[in-house]
């Protein structure tokens, strides 16, 4: 970020805008002082709406802000004097980009600030706009180049976490950690944090417990999962039960989890992209997600779609963009975005929302096809139907699958496995009458039929675990399955899906019952 803008101020472009996560701002000052204005030769005058003027040096002690002329303290003071001053320098406006777009913009501002622009180019002055989520309105197009100061990346934010841990021992006679095995749990923790972020979630872990041990990645990570929460992501567990059926998927994955190793990066094989799938809900497409990220050992990164929506201009992009940062920080990683449909699907069509959707979709698009980071999507859609058709061409996700309801031997492992979760113990003699009773029924609702069972049999003798066929077929006369209840939309989805998806299991239901009665004949 720093080396493009110092390549702007070489090639005569004068004027950049550089959105820095807010704990990185003095650091983002530092690094314009060492490796841009001591490379051009220029001091640095830095402005924020709170102290007007001052200059900044860079000693051995850090940033050193000496307040110039405190009266310049409003937008329209401050360009005119940038404008007259009359050596070459670099002038850094804090938060400015209020004063531009948003409910506090003032034309006058807008105006002055592109004349300034238009002047700068005849000049030796530089002009750098800096703030977290730089907004600039569309009039300064060609006139200012945008920048991004990034998360850092795995070898930056290792570097960070040693000299941490080298200042806390030496400093502080705080023990730190000497293999490797450690050290790495602690940069995978901070993965997603900024530098200062790290610093600081260390040095608290250090000086609280008096020592960087085994617990101080959870320290890190806390501070982690707090930060990403705002954006609407969160950190999935792992499951604590297996993926019953789906033996298609499941063979796809198992395929590729070398990939995510040393041995797939030297093997120069095109990274993996994501999967979509497409069922109905229920059918267990989450837990694929949280499967995928325990089978290859990343973490599982869950985003509510529809949270990145914002009320103020620009600050729907900002969310999605601050996201994607996130989770290419968080890389390797599998990014889950639940129920996509919902987010994208009035894209093309008419809109309430300013345009807003099909930014965001174009965004996400954008990366999507570009993103070099190992960050596998799992995207899910419960009706693809009014998906726009440029989410579904081949090669946007590496696969597309349809997950449906459970065949007949998928529903006897599903209920097998959570039977197992209470300890009970039944004949698959037995098991099979019940899973042919059950067609129909996805595995969030064969799961419920077992817990309800569960209940029922504690209530009866205290033992959870003495579920007999019986309790359970009770239990799935009690529930209407979704399949019953929106038979029409299901048949629609099977319809779209023997054309445009791949099947996730090689099961048929075409004898579903199996010489057996479902419960609801």
């Amino acid at each position: 970020m720093i080396q493009h803008a110092l390549n702007f101020f070489k090639a005569a472009i004068p004027v950049v805008a550089i959105s820095t996560p807010a704990p990185e701002e003095l650091s983002a000052i530092e690094r314009i002082v060492r490796d841009i204005a001591e490379p051009l030769n220029r001091p640095v005058f830095l402005w924020d709406f709170g102290r007007g003027l001052q200059k900044v040096t860079v000693g051995d002690s850090g940033v050193k802000i000496d307040v110039q002329d405190s009266t310049r303290d409003d937008p329209l003071t401050v360009l005119p004097f940038i404008a007259d001053y009359p050596d070459p320098a670099i002038f850094v406006l804090l938060d400015f980009h209020p004063f531009l777009t948003g409910e506090r913009m003032d034309l006058r501002v807008v105006r002055t600030l592109k004349n300034l622009c238009f002047a700068l180019k005849q000049s030796r002055k530089r002009l750098i706009l800096l703030g977290q989520d730089v907004r600039l309105p569309d009039e300064f197009g060609g006139l200012i180049q945008e920048l991004h100061n990034p998360l850092p990346d795995a070898i930056r934010v290792r570097s960070c976490v040693e000299s941490v841990l080298t200042q806390l021992h030496t400093r502080r006679g705080i023990a730190v950690p000497k293999d490797d095995e450690q050290l790495q749990r602690l940069v995978r923790s901070a993965q997603g944090l900024t530098e200062e972020e790290i610093s600081d979630a260390l040095r608290l872990a250090g000086l609280t417990e008096g020592a960087i041990d085994e617990t101080s990645a959870d320290v890190v990570r806390s501070m982690k999962i707090a930060k990403l929460r705002k954006l609407g992501v969160e950190f999935s567990e792992p499951p604590s039960y297996a993926v019953g059926g789906l033996e298609s998927l499941k063979l796809w994955i198992a395929k590729r989890t070398r990939l995510f190793s040393a041995q797939g990066s030297a093997a120069n094989i095109p990274p993996v992209k994501g999967l979509l799938l497409v069922g109905p809900p229920g059918a267990g497409k989450s837990l694929v997600s949280r499967t995928i990220a325990q089978q290859w050992g990343i973490p599982n990164l869950a985003v509510d779609v529809g949270s990145l929506y914002g009320g103020i201009v620009g600050e729907s992009e900002s969310n999605l963009r601050n996201l994607l940062r996130a989770a290419e920080a968080c890389a390797p990683a599998v990014l889950f975005m639940d129920e996509i449909d919902k987010a994208f699907a009035g894209v093309g069509g008419p809109s309430g929302d300013s345009g807003v959707s099909q930014r965001l979709f174009g965004r996400f698009l954008t990366w999507l096809n570009d993103k070099t980071a190992q960050v596998f999507v799992v995207a899910t859609a419960n009706n693809v139907l009014g998906l726009p058709p440029e989410l579904l061409r081949k090669g946007r996700f590496d696969e597309i699958f349809f997950v449906d309801l459970p065949a007949c031997p998928e529903r006897v492992e599903i209920l097998s496995i959570h039977l197992q979760r209470y300890g009970a113990c039944l004949d698959r003699a037995y098991i099979e009458v019940v899973a042919a009773a059950t067609r129909g029924f996805s595995g969030a609702e064969l799961a419920e039929i077992v817990k309800e069972a569960a209940i029922e049999a504690f209530y009866l003798d205290g033992r959870p675990s003495n579920i007999d066929p019986e309790l359970l077929l009770n239990a799935a006369k009690q529930t209407v399955p979704l399949s019953k209840s929106r038979e029409e939309e299901l048949g629609r989805l099977r319809d779209w899906a023997r054309n445009n998806a791949r099947q996730a299991s090689p099961s048929s239901d075409d004898d579903p019952a199996g010489g057996h009665r479902d419960v609801w004949d």
